[in-house]
C-alpha cells in the first residue's frame, strides 16, 4: 500500500498518510503532496496508520496546513492513534498544541 492517498470528494480532499512520517520519509511525502496541488475544499489528513513520527514528519504536516490557510482552505486532521506522539513532537518543538487557533485543527 502507497504512503500516501489523496482522495478528491466535491467538497474536501482526504490525504491519508500510512506508515512513516519521519526525516526518511518527509521529503517524499513533502513533493507527494506539492504534485497533488491544487487541492480542493476542506483538506482532511487522516495519520491512523503511521508508524514513526519526528520532527521532520510534523514540519510536513505544518507546512500542509500553512498552504491550505494561504488558499483559505481548511485543514483538519483524524491524528488517529499518531495524537500521543505528535502532540509530544509539538511539544519537544515548543510548539503549540493541534487544535489551538495557530495550527490545524484536530478532529
Amino acid at each position: 500500500m502507497k504512503p500516501l492517498q489523496i482522495q478528491r470528494e466535491p467538497d474536501r480532499t482526504v490525504i491519508t498518510i500510512r506508515g512513516n512520517l519521519n526525516y526518511a520519509a518527509a521529503p517524499e511525502l513533502h513533493q507527494a503532496l506539492k504534485e497533488a496541488l491544487p487541492l480542493q475544499g476542506t483538506i482532511h489528513l487522516r495519520l491512523t496508520g503511521t508508524d514513526a513520527l519526528d520532527l521532520a514528519g510534523v514540519q510536513v504536516l505544518l507546512s500542509l496546513s500553512r498552504t491550505a490557510r494561504e488558499a483559505g482552505q481548511a485543514c483538519t486532521i483524524d491524528p488517529g492513534e499518531a495524537a500521543p506522539r505528535i502532540e509530544k513532537m509539538l511539544r519537544f518543538a515548543g510548539l503549540k498544541p493541534i487544535g489551538t487557533a495557530d495550527h490545524v485543527d484536530a478532529r
